[in-house]
Parts: structure tokens; sequence; C-alpha cells
């Protein structure tokens, strides 16, 4: 009893760290108090319990483990750091929790992990889930089987991979244990559920029974698509779709995103094929025999007929079978090689892009067989190559082919053309690429050969539904009606085609899978959607149907959208209007309808005043009209009726451009169908003196009707093609004033080489123009700017120099304008003008490190690279090491990602090479590979070069400690410290009794926690069991034999008192060894008083300041100058290389340290003393005072250590003369 009362009185962390089991439990259901009261997820409580969580699940008592997840359930529900230990936490569930017998335990552990899988740790999750189907006990096999099938029941195949699983569970479909066995069968039948048809090749290895049965569970199944009901915390939706249901009268599924189905490719394993091919192969393919070459080819052919094949190189078997396809006599092997080469394509896809030319033009030259079964195999070819490459690639060997002598190739060219014009859309299909083909289409459209026509006029009708009848009227001018009329009824019927197959499978209504395909989701900040048919147009009608926030966006049906990376999508009210370009015929009515003749002709009259009276008369009747009564394609298609923004009258062409400004005001948002209209013409009126202003605000008020995205891009673009100087200044000073109205949301790669271009212009005010627009980016972009446009001639770069001193240190500008900026204030305005409100409204600052264009290195450090960083020979490796450095110098910002981890790793393993000139050259390669990451790539890759480099603090040679210590200083500028203390390597380099690693290593780490204070969230980020590992590293460090090794650790204790607080560092001086605590016991209480000194004196210098401040009348100002001053950011000092002394230190007594330390103390207290007779302000000087308080007392601290040393020693001889004289 007395037992119980003692353990009772302790604190929760304590208990739950007992030796009685009964304790834990109490301390249990205390930390769940304690974890759910909290108010806030980063409260510091956390961060002494995160080290915790993992004893806490694996507790040896049923009944305490069972408390223990109930608290690891409410630490992960409450905590920000819960994810840090993920993988500790889903071990012990998976290992200890899952074969319970307790039926709660196994509960709250598979709770626990779908609580992680929330928190954004799927992969964690499934990992170790997935590594418990190894194990040897079968409970925790089917508990693991069991949690990975609720899993994606419950989050979807966007959460839980199938692919990760489907392998491992088929392997388990013939386990001994009939469990097993029927929980993988329900869990593959789920997977079905979700993937479709596209696990089938997946389950071809099994036994004709199980397939059988497994068959007969699949057809059981609802037709109906899966609807997750539960979400990861960035995807939950607003509202439950269920809900919806009711409301809309939709299905979940219909509100659900659209989700691309996985296809078999997705989920296959690549085959290599390439060892498998035997020898006599190349033999057989080159015999006189066609019985030979036949035997050569099914033997390929069946090789090839899998899924997908490993990447490598196919160009010598492509080469045997392309020459069969081109000189075989033999026709039946010429459809077996295309076949085979249609199978390579399909199974390579994209890595099939070296050999699609090569294979399309032996396909080609073939398109003359007659045989149908040969002509469908080499069709196939030639489109399964094409898939691999750009339309572009072949625009040359096609049109060789259309103008081709035999008739075949000419036909079947053409409908290759067709075929490929189908899956386009409007933007990959543009005005030069079309009129490349339409050129030699409509000569073979004259053709003598009526199949030859045929396929031309199909080609141009499919090219006529992609492209709009608009676009591609231009180059019909010049045809009959004959053809033309031809040409409209492939048109027509491909588009009945597209909308007959699109209502078969998506119902009435929906969109024709053209459509559907083109209609992608739209992203946030309104980005445009682009495609040659937006969603809810009607073809050739030109009825334009909105779409109602709560609807859906049409869901694609084409196979080449659906397999394309599935995007969030945006909300409708971030989504622009939809709409067709309407045809002639359909404007012409509508003109007709909206507005009489008269009107009409007098926009039209050649004399100028009748033009203004028209242009009066419209303005009046649109100021009448209701904004939802007013279409602004109908105004703007009126307004460009020739002569459109062309008038030579500078009153009428003032009032057009005057009125599509006051349009656009009146009728936003607008689609990207209006940029469209307005913007070629508007470009070149705007460097007309008298009509230029109007043009720049009709630019503004388009940006603002659609996104200044999409007009400032295109207008970006479409500076230099303008002749006329004038035009390009306006278009660079209109987008110089955009930028700082509307905010940088420009691409910057563009907006770069538009700068670079126009400040080499020859134009002198054209370069002015981009000197200003220099300065608008240097706001928003810093320092980054100056590096990218390092390498312009110095005296431009010292022009740019002085434009962007003028700015000072000034910030950007908060956006004015934009539509989503004008709904940010609607929506504050109505919440009350909170300031929660007005806070979520102010736009954000875009980050100068999303801003910078990244290059991908990674194919440029080649294998051979990395070859001669692990030659024997120096010479190689500094080969290696300067090829590298070439690379990061050609590349000033770069990529990070997984394929940059072996390359940092080889050079930061050159860093402690025997050749301390090479380690020292691999020091500053791995510091400059810091500079070029962005900070969030650095925090990913540090932990590849932090120990490599840490290895260094501890090198003889002065230089190769300086180079570490800066590159390890340069990459925690980047990534910071946090991600370098999620393991253990600090404690680890503490340990070996390096002098040298031990001083340069403790005083980089002062100057890396200078600014660490306990509770706040920077010190609540770093690794969860950094703390008590780092202090009880650097406190034996404190009685070190090493003066400098033990100065540097004492100066820490400070820092380490700031930075975790005393109670942390009393608690690890405890687990001392006796002798060691007794020497660094005194130590620590000097360090607490110092610190508390320092507080002390902060806090009356801050209750000083105050009363001057009201006594000098300037009120809050006056009293916040200081504050302010104060926390100035200082940049950090780079901490030095330890000097010699450090190397001495090893033979130095005990005695020398004293004498140090009293020499030290003297001269401390003579400056204190020399410097007493100048007057300082009282802030200054008081908290100079406490500072040098601190300092004398850290000096002092080695005397009275070696003091206490000397009395031990005394001690002890006096003892051994004692037993001696025993």
């Amino acid at each position: 009893m007395a037992e119980e009362l003692e353990w009772k009185k302790l604190p929760t962390i304590e208990k739950v760290e007992h030796k009685q089991w009964k304790a834990r439990v109490e301390g249990y259901e205390e930390a769940v108090k304690l974890f759910s009261t909290q108010p806030s997820d980063k409260s510091p409580v956390f961060s002494d319990y995160v080290g915790l969580m993992k004893k806490m699940v694996v507790d040896n008592n049923a009944i305490a483990q069972e408390k223990a997840l109930f608290a690891v359930l409410a630490f992960a529900e409450n905590a920000a750091i819960a994810t840090r230990v993920a993988s500790d936490v889903c071990s012990g569930i998976v290992n200890k929790c899952l074969n319970s017998t307790r039926a709660k335990t196994k509960e709250t552990g598979i709770e626990i992990l779908f609580l992680y899988i929330e928190r954004e740790k799927g992969d964690v999750v499934v990992e170790e889930l997935l590594k418990g189907l190894s194990a040897k006990q079968p409970k925790i096999v089917i508990g693991c089987v069991q949690a990975l099938k609720e899993a994606l029941s419950l989050f979807g195949s966007k959460v839980v991979s199938i692919k990760s699983i489907l392998k491992e569970i088929i392997r388990l479909l013939e386990d001994r244990d009939g469990t097993v066995r029927n929980e993988s069968k329900e869990l593959i039948i789920e997977m079905y559920r979700w993937a479709g048809p596209a696990i089938k090749p997946q389950l071809s290895g099994l036994k004709p029974v199980q397939i059988t049965e497994l068959e007969a569970e699949f057809a059981k199944l609802p037709t109906a698509k899966p609807v997750p009901t539960r979400y990861l915390i960035s995807q939950k939706p607003k509202e439950d779709p269920r809900a919806a249901e009711t409301t809309s009268g939709k299905a979940p599924q219909e509100l659900e995103d659209n989700e691309p189905q996985l296809d078999a490719y997705a989920l296959a394993d690549a085959v290599n094929i390439l060892s498998k091919i035997p020898n006599d192969y190349w033999e057989k393919i080159e015999d006189k025999k066609w019985q030979e070459r036949k035997e050569a080819l099914t033997l390929v052919e069946q090789l090839t007929d899998v899924i997908k094949l490993d990447n490598g190189d196919y160009s010598a078997l492509l080469n045997s079978l392309i020459k069969v396809i081109s000189k075989d006599t033999n026709i039946l092997l010429v459809g077996q090689s295309a076949k085979i080469v249609a199978q390579i394509a399909n199974a390579l896809r994209a890595g099939f892009k070296p050999y699609a030319v090569t294979t399309i033009k032996a396909c080609f030259e073939k398109f003359k067989e007659k045989k149908p079964t040969v002509l469908v195999a080499i069709r196939a070819a030639a489109d399964a190559a094409q898939r691999s490459v750009t339309l572009e690639s072949l625009q040359e060997d096609i049109i060789e082919a259309l103008n081709n002598k035999n008739p075949g190739i000419r036909a079947e060219t053409a409908l290759f053309l067709s075929r490929i014009f189908a899956k386009m859309t409007i933007v990959t299909l543009n005005k030069k690429l079309l009129k490349t083909f339409v050129v030699p289409l409509l000569k073979c459209s004259a053709d003598m050969v009526l199949e030859v026509r045929e396929a031309a006029f199909c080609a141009l009708g499919t090219a006529m539904f992609i492209v709009t009848e608009k676009n591609i009227s231009p180059f019909l001018a010049d045809i009959d009606n004959i053809r033309l009329n031809r040409i409209k009824e492939f048109y027509e019927k491909v588009a009945n085609e597209k909308k007959g197959g699109s209502s078969d499978n998506e119902g009435k209504g929906a969109p024709s899978s053209l459509e559907a395909a083109s209609v992608a989701p739209s992203k946030p900040n309104f980005k445009v959607i682009k495609g040659n048919k937006p969603a809810g147009v009607a073809v050739g009608e030109g009825k334009t149907v909105s779409v109602s926030p709560g609807e859906d966006a049409p869901r694609p049906t084409k196979p080449s959208a659906a397999k394309k990376k599935a995007q969030p999508a945006a909300p409708a009210s971030d989504a622009l209007p939809k709409e067709q370009l309407w045809s002639d015929d359909v404007l012409e009515a509508k003109i007709a309808e909206a507005y009489s003749e008269t009107l009409i002709a007098q926009l039209a009259s050649s004399v100028w005043k009748e033009r203004l009276e028209a242009m009066e008369t419209l303005r009046s009747s649109i100021d009448k009209m209701a904004p939802e009564q007013l279409s602004c394609q109908l105004v703007f298609r009126l307004l460009l009726k020739k002569p459109g923004l062309k008038d030579n009258n500078f009153q009428v062409l003032r009032m057009k451009i005057e009125l599509v400004s006051e349009v656009l005001q009146l009728k936003k948002p607008c689609s990207e169908v209006i940029v469209d209209l307005l913007l070629p013409d508007l470009t070149e009126k705007v460097g007309d003196i008298k009509v230029g202003e109007a043009v720049k605000l009709a630019f503004t008020a388009l940006a603002e009707a659609t996104t200044f995205e999409i007009v400032g891009g295109r207008i970006l673009r479409a500076v230099y093609q303008q002749k006329n100087p004038k035009c390009q200044i306006e278009c660079l000073n209109w987008l110089s004033l955009s930028i700082k109205e509307f905010g940088l949301q420009l691409n910057t790669k563009e907006l770069l080489v538009c700068l670079k271009t126009g400040l080499g212009a020859t134009n002198l005010q054209v370069r002015q123009a981009c000197i200003y627009l220099s300065s608008v980016m240097y706001l928003y972009m810093g320092g980054t700017l100056r590096t990218l446009l390092s390498d312009e001639k110095p005296a431009l770069v010292a022009l740019l120099e002085e434009e962007w001193s003028k700015l000072g240190d000034s910030k950007p500008p908060a956006p004015t304008r934009g539509l989503r900026y004008v709904k940010q204030q609607q929506s504050t305005a109505s919440d009350g003008a909170s300031a929660e409100g007005a806070a979520a409204a102010e736009p954000e600052v875009p980050d100068p490190e999303d801003l910078v264009p990244r290059t991908d290195i990674s194919e440029k450090l080649t294998e051979e690279m990395m070859n001669l960083l692990v030659s024997k020979a120096w010479k190689e490796r500094q080969e290696g090491l300067n090829q590298i450095q070439e690379v990061l110098t050609s590349a000033q910002f770069i990529e990070g990602g997984p394929k940059l981890q072996d390359p940092l790793t080889a050079v930061a393993k050159v860093c402690t090479d025997v050749n301390k000139i090479l380690g020292k050259n691999a020091l500053g390669i791995v510091e400059k590979f810091a500079k070029a990451l962005s900070k969030s790539d650095a925090k990913k890759l540090v932990k590849c070069v932090q120990p490599f480099v840490l290895m260094c603090f501890g090198d003889s040679k002065p230089q190769v400690r300086e180079a570490a210590v800066s590159a390890l200083s340069a990459w925690r500028e980047r990534s910071g410290l946090a991600p370098m203390t999620e393991n253990e390597t600090f404690t680890e380099a503490l340990k070996p009794e390096n002098p040298f690693l031990r001083a340069e290593l403790l005083g980089w780490l002062a100057v890396a926690m200078e600014d660490l204070r306990a509770g706040t969230p920077a010190v609540a980020a770093l690794g969860p069991d950094f703390r008590d590992q780092i202090i009880g590293a650097i406190l034996p460090v404190c009685e070190d034999r090493n003066p400098e090794a033990r100065s540097r650790a004492q100066k820490m204790l400070p820092v380490l008192i700031r930075a975790f607080g005393p109670e942390a560092v009393h608690r690890c001086t405890k687990r001392l060894k006796p002798t060691t605590m007794e020497a660094v016991q005194p130590l620590v209480e000097k360090a607490k008083e110092a610190v508390a000194a320092e507080r002390a004196a902060s806090g009356a210098a801050e209750a000083s300041v105050a009363p001057k401040a009201i006594r000098g009348g300037g009120g809050g100002g006056a009293a916040a100058a200081p504050k302010d001053k104060d926390s100035t950011a200082v940049p950090e000092p780079t901490p030095q290389p330890s000097t010699g002394a450090v190397a001495s230190g090893d033979v130095a007594n005990d005695e020398e340290p004293s004498t140090v330390s009293q020499s030290e103390t003297s001269t401390a207290k003579s400056s204190k003393k020399a410097g007493s007779g100048s007057k300082k302000p009282a802030v200054t000087s008081k908290r100079a005072a406490a500072l040098e308080q601190a300092e004398e007392a850290a000096s002092m601290v080695p005397l009275q250590v070696n003091k206490l040393r000397e009395t031990r020693m005394q001690d002890e001889k006096k003892t051994q003369a004692s037993q001696v004289g025993l």
C-alpha cells in the first residue's frame, strides 16, 4: 500500500514509465485527458511524450497496453508532431496489437493506423502492414490483411495503392492457413471493386479453380463506382457527397473527383525479354528459308506478348523486325513482324520514342499492301509507335507520304493523320501545325483516286471538328463547294460519332468523348479550362449553357484522358465560364436578332460620322441592358466586324475600345474565348498615341474579367512579335504596372526570357522599359533575380543594380485587382470584416523559391561520373569532381528528388578522401549543392551529406575543418536545423574522443541553436529524441581533458538551458555517472544563474525604456523603437575552426586549464574596468553588464572543476597511503 501511495504522487510522465503496470494504467488514463485538453496541437507537452509512443503500444501487460493505445490515439488526434513517430507506432501495432486476443486492443490499434492514414502517412502504414504479411504468426497476417481491406474500402485506391499490395496478397492465396487464404480472397475482391478488370492480368498465374471462384465473386459486385468514406485531412470535402444526392439528385459517384481508372499497365511488372532472346534468333531472322524466319518471329512474338516491358536497348531487335517489314517478300511475315512491333510499342509506351520515327517511315512504305490482315497490322504498328512522339516530329515524313506516287500510301497516310487529329485539342493542333497539313491534304482532296479523296476529306473533317470551323475556314477559302460540303459531311459524322459514343457511356445529356477529354478539372487561382469544345456547349448551335456551382464538370470518356493523372478539382466559383466560339452562320443570325439592320449597316459604313453615330447608339442600348442579358461574344464580334479595331478614325476607334472596357466590367467573369477574340487586335493598337491608354485600360479590364495569368501571359509572348517598338514599350510598361496590381502570377521562366530579350534590344526605350520591369520583378524575387541575370554584360548589370538600389527594403504591394481578390474582399465584408476574415483575405506574397525555374541535372550526373568518384586513382576522382562542378556551374538552381540522392551521397563520401585537397573540393561541391537546391529539397537530401561532412569536423587540417563547417552551415541555412536532428548523427559524432571533432561540432551547434527558446515551435520541430540525446552527449564533454572541447561544451550549457529549459538539463544530469555528475552539477548551476541574470537584465532594460518613451511624447512609436531594434534579425556568424591549442590539449596537465582560466578571468575583469569610464545608454550598459557577468561566471567554472578534481585526487592518494601502511 505504501508503494502504491508513493507512485500515485508521481507526475503523469513518470507514471507512464513506471515499472508497475497499475501505475502505467493510471498514467495512460491521465495522458488521455492531458492530450485532449491541450489548447494547441503544438503544445510543448506533446514534445515530452513523443519519444514514449513506440514503447506504449508494445506494453507487456495486456490491460496496460489497451489503455496505452487510447493514449496513443489521443496523441495522434491532437499532436502536430505525432506523424514523426508514425513508423515506430505502426510497427508496434502490427507486431503486438493485431494478434491480440482482446478485441478492443485490436480495434484501437487499427483505428490508430487509419488516423495516421488521414494524417498523410498512408505510405508508412501500408509499408508496415506489408511487412506484417511476412510474419510467422497467422494472427498477425490475418490482422494485416483485414486492416488493408478496411483501409482500401474506407480511403479508396488513391490513398491505398493497389499496385503495392497486389503481389503480396496473391502470394497469400497459397498460404497453408485457411483463414489467411479467405481474407486474402476478400481483399482481392475489394481491389477489383476499385480497380476493375485492370487486376485480372496479375491473377493469370492462379489455379483455374481460384480464378473461377474469383470471377464468380467479381460478377456479384455492384456496377456503381465505389466512393471513399474517409478522407485525408487535406482532401476532406466540405460536405458529405451522399448528402448532396438528396439535394441535386446526383449519385455519389458523380460527385467524386474525376479519378482515372487504373489500367493493367500501371499494375504490371516490367519484363526483361532482351536476355531471353536466343542467340540463334539473329541467324534465323536472316535465313533464306521463310520457315526459319517465321520460327524466329514466333518466338519473339510470344516473348513480347506482355503488358509492360523493361526499358533497355531494343535497337537491334527492332532493326531486325523493321527490316522484315520493309524488305521481306513473304507478306505473312510482314504482318507478323508488324504485330510484334505494335506489341513492343504498346509495352514500352514512352520508352519507344527513340525507335518511333524509323518504325513509322517503314509502315508508310508498306501502306501500299492490299491484303487486309497485313494492312490492319501495319496500321496498328504505326498508331502504337505514334503515341510516343509528337506530331511535329513526324510532319516531314507525313507530307512526303501524302505526296507519294502510290495512291494506297497517300490514302492510308491521310487516314493515319485523321486518327492523330482525333486525339488532339485546339491547343495542340495550333494554326502553324494545321497549315502545314491542310495544304497537302487539300491536294489529296482533288486526287483522281476515290480512296485518296475520301481519306483526305476524313482528315480535314476531323481537323475542322477539333479546331472549329472558324479557325480552319481561312485555309479552305480556295476550294470549291463540292469538296467543302464533303469536308463538312465528315465533320458532322465525327461530331455525331462522338456524341453517340458519349451518350452510350455517360447517359443522356453527357458531352461527347472529345469534348469531355478536353475538359480537365480546373486548378485553383482561376486556371483556364482549355480544350476544343468546352463543357456545356452544343456543337454547331452556338448555345452556351453555364455550369452551376453545384454541378460537376463532365467526366472524360476518352481513353487518353482517362489515363492522365487526376488533378484536384477546384471550386466552381474559381472556374471561368466555358463557351464555344460561334460559327459565322450562328453569329449572323444572333446579330440580326439582337440589332437592327440600320445599326449593322452604319457600323460598316465608309463614312466615319455614321460609324460614330452607330457606336453612340450601340453604347446607349448596352447601358440600358441588364448584365445577365448581355453577351460579351455577341457585342465583341459585332465590334470586330470590318473595319473592326482597325478603324482609321481615332474617335470611332477610341469609342470601340472604351466600350470593350465597359462591357468587360459589366459582364465578368468572361470566358477565355473573349481573350482570343480581343487580344490580337488590341495589341496592335497599344502603341497608338491617341488610343494607347484606352487599350491598356482594356487590357486591365480583360485581365480582371478573366485572369491576369492568361492575359498577361499572352501579352508577354506577343511583345516581340510586334514590329513597332512603341507597341513593345507600352506592353512592357503595362506588364510592369499590372504585376504590382495583380501580383506576380506569370510564368517566371517566360518572364525572364522576355526580360533578357528586351535588355538586348537595339531600341533604348525598350531597354529602359525592361529595366523598370526588372525592378518590379526584383520586389518579388529579390536576390534570386540577381543570380539569374548575373551572366549579362557588366555594364548592364550595373544599370540594373542602380535601379534595384532605389527600392531599398521595399516589399511587393498587396494585389488590388483581380477576380479572386475582389471575391475575397466581398466575402470578408459579408463576414463582418472580422480580423480573422481580413487576414484570410490578405493575398500571400509568392515565395521567391517558387518563382525560380529549376533544372533537372540528374540525367547529366552520369554513371561514368559516379564511377570516377570511386576510382583508386586520385586523378580520376578529381576528374569526376570537376565534371560534377561543371554541371552545377551551368545550372544555378536545380531540382531535387530521389534521383539526386545517389549522386549526392557519392560526392559526400569523397569529403572523407585520404587526399585532403580532394576532400576539401568535395566539401565545396556539397556546399554548392545546398545553395542550388530549394529549401524543400534540401530538407529531404540533407541526410545524404550530414554524416560525411561531420566526419570532416575531426580532420587534423584546419582548412578541411573550415570547409566542413561552411558546408554544413550552408545546408542548415537551406534546410533548417530540424531535419538534421531526426537521427542520432550529432550524438554519435560526439562519442569518439576526437578533440577536433568535439570542438568544431560544439562550436557549430552553439551558433545553430543560439536562437532556440524553450516552448517555441522551432524547438518542437526538432527530432523527438534529440533533446535528451544531445544534452546527454554534451554534458560529459564538460570535463574533457582537452581545453578547447571542454570550453566549448561549457559554453553550450546556457544554450541548452535556453533551448530546452533547466528541468530537462537537470534531468539529464542525474543520469550521468556519479563522478561525472559531481563535476558537471556546479557547471549547470552556474549556467542556470547566468541565463537567469541575462533574462532579468533584459526585463529590466525593457522596463527602463517605457517611461522615457512616455516622457518624450512620442507615444507608442518611441517605445516600440528599441524593441524593433532588438528584434532585428542579425546574420548568424559562421563558427571558425578551432586553433592549434586543441592539438596540444592531449598532453596538457591538469593544472594548465586553471591557469588559463585565471588569466582569462583577470583579462575580462581588466577589460571591464577599462571600459567603465565610457558612458552608454541605460539599456545597453545593463545588458552588457549582465552578459559580462555571465561570461565571468562561465570563465570561473573550469577553475572550480579543477579544484574539485584536485581535492578528489588528494583523497585518493591518502587512501592509498593508508592501505600501504596497513
